[in-house]
């Protein structure tokens, strides 16, 4: 299952790239999308910016970096 829907298991958007560990885990019997879903990608965001701001790191900056690389990078997914 891909978001909710069940997708072929040869499709493409099926591939997930796995550690040693939890590749073994799931084996082919598992249904369990091993992918960062959105809740997932929005916390490791917002403590990754907690640790920066604790660390007195400019997160703006952060922030402004991020954003132009999104902008000018063509090789990173879209939605």
């Amino acid at each position: 299952m891909l978001h909710g829907k069940r997708i072929h298991y040869e499709d493409l958007e099926n591939l997930q790239a796995l550690c040693g560990p939890c590749n073994q885990g799931k084996s082919n019997t598992r249904s369990e999308d091993y992918r960062p879903s959105t809740n997932w990608m929005a916390d490791t965001i917002a403590y990754t910016m907690r640790l920066a701001k604790f660390y007195e790191f400019d997160t703006d900056e952060i922030l402004r970096k991020a954003t132009e690389d999104f902008e000018v990078n063509p090789n990173l997914p879209r939605d």
